[in-house]
């Protein structure tokens, strides 16, 4: 494969990334920080769920049934880290507020949270996207061209690179459609629970006290006092919005089980870019709907 091969390859996979980080997340050096801060998440999480996972590998060949079980399996992982990285996204955003409301600026609009939840789930597909498509393009520039046995019709690199563009849309979505539902539930009062773990309310207002009680009248305190203790929670998802993203994503995983039948990497292909395009959709009218609303 030629290097201009390879170019356009790597523009496939990461394309969709390049050009929110050039729309979005260039212009505010924060979000730049979330997304490097989410990349690294991700890495960890999934290098942790490939150290789990390794020794059952060896069950894959035995039957197809244990691979579909191995790839449910580390989604719903993936997902139960979702829910945690929610989380911490929600506290980051009540401490902006905080910062923002102690400097007499405005606090974070939907359109910012939106742009947050977006560069957090960048960084997902970001991670995604190294082990899909930079574990296989090493080899690929040179004078050949791989191809797998199980596709003759597209080499390896190209289709590694369309699989990775797919679900690099559907992880940078799919945050946002968590989020917006995490959300949701906090301000419904009714978030997920365990049912043997106490958390706080959903609208359980921020606790600031200001540390100097006689400043004059107009000027804004110096500093505050702030408690944003975190209690994790985990739950199975509860809502139609809940489930979307965990749905898009394991969908768009078992998609690509197609690539393992002869043949059948360009029906893998077509299902997980109408996952990706289905994402798109939703994302769309979930920010149509916030709008008419006049919330997010």
């Amino acid at each position: 494969m030629t290097f201009a091969a390879f170019s356009g390859a790597f523009l496939i996979g990461f394309g969709p990334a390049i050009a929110v980080i050039a729309i979005t997340v260039s212009r505010q050096a924060f979000l730049s920080l979330v997304t490097l801060t989410s990349t690294f998440y991700w890495l960890i999480t999934l290098l942790s769920i490939a150290f789990l996972w390794r020794p059952f590998i060896a069950l894959t060949s035995l039957s197809d049934f244990f691979l579909l079980l191995l790839i449910l399996s580390a989604v719903a992982c993936q997902e139960l880290s979702r829910q945690l990285l929610c989380q911490i996204l929600n506290r980051l955003e009540q401490g902006l507020n905080v910062i923002a409301t102690s400097r007499q600026l405005p606090p974070l609009s939907p359109l910012n949270t939106f742009h947050l939840s977006l560069a957090t789930g960048l960084g997902h597909g970001i991670a995604h996207s190294v082990f899909l498509f930079l574990s296989v393009s090493s080899p690929a520039i040179g004078p050949a061209t791989f191809y797998s046995w199980r596709c003759p019709q597209l080499p390896l690199v190209l289709l590694a690179a369309i699989a990775s563009a797919a679900f690099l849309i559907v992880h940078s979505l799919g945050m946002v459609l968590a989020y917006d539902a995490h959300k949701v539930q906090l301000i419904k009062g009714t978030g997920p629970s365990t049912g043997h773990q106490s958390i706080r309310g959903a609208q359980e207002a921020q606790e600031t006290k200001p540390l100097r009680d006689s400043q004059p009248t107009g000027e804004a305190p110096t500093r505050q006092e702030t408690s944003l203790a975190m209690e994790w929670r985990f739950s199975l998802p509860s809502s139609p919005q809940e489930m979307c993203a965990p749905a898009l994503h394991a969908a768009t995983a078992v998609s690509m089980l197609m690539g393992l039948f002869t043949g059948g990497c360009v029906t893998a292909v077509v299902l997980s870019w109408l996952c990706a395009l289905a994402s798109i959709v939703v994302v769309a009218l979930l920010v149509h709907a916030r709008g008419d609303r006049g919330v997010h």
